[in-house]
């Protein structure tokens, strides 16, 4: 697995590779373009894939409860590592719309294969740039897939309108643009209806993310700290130096929950014996024996096992080092 700033740094490199080529239409170069500057100035977040644990309140989120979501900067890009679900079978969402579209099409079986490649996966890295409007709960959102058949990204030129619904957001094209206008005509020419009804589903994940990380930020034990990318030495000789664009800093920030960082897939513990690990514990009422009833804000609460993150290398807990440092 790569690190979270090499992700960035892939993506935002991809991007601006194909604002070179030829065949790509000039208002598709401009928003890759604008896209990779997006992830190269703008604050990154990290955040995991709570399904396992927080699905039900990523469903809470919308107009009903006024729980809207609510970016921590004007501009946030987001990265998440979504946990493919190998137990399920079938293919996902996307798919699912162009076959009903087109079942006869080639691209159903090029889908599938993706979608077998990526069951073979822990997880696939989904990075969304997002914008919101001060005093506005609309958030446009563009994002960059990673295809696990083909081991490249899949940016999506489209821009998509998040739009609060009574629970939930959803998703609109966005008007009287050109780029998106040309992502969609590519998918009419692929199959003989539902174009935008494709697009959208390239977007599901999106809000995913974003609901994770609104949720993340209202509880009272989240803290935020930054990562720093390293800093690359430029070799070669004086001039080669010179010639060199100074290196792009692609910092990032993680969040951590009662000193322990989550900064690594959420790995559900389904049927593991010997305790759980830290959990989400929902907003409720506690009664007192006197009668009086307070209520309790939601909160991750630190379970008899150590740790709910796990690395390719170890699990944090209190003990670990980078912990204490944080």
């Amino acid at each position: 697995m790569k690190e979270h700033w090499q992700i960035y740094k892939s993506l935002a490199s991809d991007l601006r590779k194909r604002a070179t080529w030829e065949h790509v239409e000039v208002p598709r170069q401009k928003r890759f373009l604008e896209m990779a500057e997006f992830i190269e100035t703008e604050p990154k977040f990290y955040v995991p894939d709570m399904s396992f644990t927080a699905w039900k309140e990523s469903q809470e989120v919308g107009a009903r409860n006024g729980n809207f979501v609510r970016l921590p900067y004007p501009k946030t890009v987001v990265l998440m590592d979504a946990v493919m679900n190998k137990g399920s079978s079938g293919i996902g969402a996307v798919e699912s719309i162009a076959r009903e579209h087109n079942p006869d099409d080639a691209f159903l079986r090029y889908a599938k294969a993706c979608d077998e490649e990526g069951r073979k996966l822990s997880h696939v890295p989904t990075v969304v740039l997002a914008e919101q409007h001060e005093s506005s709960n609309d958030i446009e959102v563009t994002a960059g897939s990673w295809n696990p058949k083909n081991k490249e990204w899949c940016p999506h030129a489209a821009k998509m309108l998040m739009v609060p619904k009574e629970y939930g957001y959803r998703l609109m094209l966005a008007a009287n643009d050109l780029a998106t206008d040309i992502h969609v005509s590519k998918f009419r020419k692929l199959f003989k209806g539902g174009a935008e009804e494709l697009v959208e589903g390239q977007y599901e994940t999106c809000l995913v993310s974003l609901f994770f990380l609104h949720m993340l930020l209202s509880l009272e034990n989240v803290e935020v700290n930054k990562r720093g990318a390293p800093k690359l030495s430029v070799v070669g000789t004086r001039r080669q130096k010179k010639k060199r664009k100074a290196h792009k800093s692609f910092d990032y920030h993680v969040l951590s929950i009662n000193g322990e960082v989550w900064d690594s897939p959420y790995e559900s513990n389904n049927g593991v014996h010997g305790g759980v690990r830290s959990h989400l514990r929902r907003g409720h009422i506690r009664r007192f024996s006197n009668g009086k009833k307070t209520w309790v804000r939601a909160a991750y609460i630190k379970g008899s096992k150590e740790g709910f993150v796990k690395k390719d290398y170890d699990v944090l807990g209190d003990n670990h080092e980078e912990t204490k440092r944080l």
